[in-house]
């Protein structure tokens, strides 16, 4: 409450406010007294501010997940559209590497937290720990539907079709200098229906069933094609894979990616000296159908390895299985260091979507 005097000119009078009083000196004749008064300084008064102490809350704010009712609708943390409390704390989306994780938040901004010493998505230094505390916000993006995550970058997808990408952006886009950490939208890619980043590339399923592909690596891994270019004379602006129009779905690994197809069919694209392409072709590079495969309903690539669900719930691997990585030890005899072609999971047969993790030392297949 605040009671004072107004008009008084020449005249002193005592000021209460929050239960504290002082002298102050007035230039009026009449009296006052304000209990409606705008605390926070969010532009709503106390008698039409649910919280008038709390600058984030406000009539027609925006929830975002911190335990409070931003909106003032008497009900914390939920959707503008329901009246579920928490509602809005659940995640749309989320991806991991081997050293990030991020979660995209109810508002389409992502949040992500670091498991290595020094991490280029967030900027973080001299995190030794995976500790949830090392949760970091990146400012100015908003509205992403999905979001793909490497070591030193992540990207992110707007239900429009636009692509940001965020952290140490030199390391997808040669022409990126100073700052270490930015935010960048990549105008060269719209229409984009899904995004998969992997090693140095960030590739886009189109709208019209194509895929390209942004990077700062030699053809030979971005398009399945040797000497195009090297590391030093990437394009800097992305580029079709060729051989590929009818693209559903696609996954980025750290050395190959692959899409599939509307027939089932299996593309892939990249090197393939551990036999990533899955044709049964011992070379370097290259651009193949994976032999076999017809009636796959899911993808997903590691970083030397690939793996579908088919139809009917099994699954079957191409790659390296140096990990063990095809569900069998490499000391068993019948269990190979690399298949060139497609090996069948054994034991699975109700698979629905699958998703490789690890790095070059540790790598796994997990299905759900």
């Amino acid at each position: 409450h605040t009671v004072g005097i107004e008009n008084a000119t020449g005249s002193q009078g005592v000021q209460i406010h929050n239960g504290t009083m002082s002298t102050v000196a007035f230039s009026a004749t009449s009296i006052y007294c304000s209990n409606n008064a705008d605390r926070d300084g969010d532009g709503f008064v106390r008698s039409t501010d649910c919280d008038d102490d709390d600058a984030t809350s406000y009539p027609g704010g925006t929830e975002i997940c911190d335990g409070r009712d931003n909106d003032c609708d008497g009900i914390p943390d939920n959707h503008a559209s329901d009246d579920v409390a928490g509602a809005s704390c659940l995640p749309l989306a989320f991806d991991i590497s081997e050293t990030t994780t991020c979660v995209l938040q109810s508002r389409g901004s992502p949040v992500c937290w670091v498991g290595s010493y020094r991490n280029w998505v967030t900027g973080l230094a001299g995190l030794s720990d995976s500790s949830p505390w090392n949760v970091v916000g990146i400012p100015g993006l908003e509205g992403l539907v999905e979001i793909s995550v490497d070591d030193s970058y992540a990207c992110g997808r707007t239900e429009s079709g636009e692509v940001a990408c965020f952290g140490l952006i030199r390391s997808l886009d040669r022409r990126a200098g100073g700052a270490d950490v930015e935010v960048r939208w990549i105008p060269e890619l719209t229409d984009v229906r899904q995004i998969s980043a992997g090693l140095g590339r960030v590739c886009a399923l189109l709208e019209t069933g194509q895929v390209s592909c942004l990077g700062h690596l030699p053809s030979s891994t971005m398009v399945g094609e040797s000497g195009l270019w090297g590391y030093d004379r990437a394009p800097i602006q992305p580029v079709l894979v060729p051989g590929i129009d009818d693209a559903i779905r696609i996954s980025v690994g750290e050395t190959s990616a692959c899409a599939l197809r509307e027939t089932g069919e299996v593309f892939c694209w990249g090197e393939a000296d551990y036999g990533q392409l899955g044709d049964g072709v011992e070379t370097y590079c290259g651009r193949a159908l994976v032999s076999g495969i017809t009636d796959a309903s899911d993808v997903a690539c590691g970083y030397r390895h690939c793996c579908a669900v088919h139809s009917g719930g099994q699954v079957s691997c191409w790659g390296s299985n140096y990990s063990g990585q095809f569900g069998c030890q490499r000391s068993e005899e019948d269990c190979l260091d690399v298949y060139r072609t497609p090996f069948q999971i054994d034991g699975i047969d109700d698979a629905d979507e699958l998703d490789i993790g690890g790095s070059r030392y540790e790598s796994a297949s997990c299905v759900r």
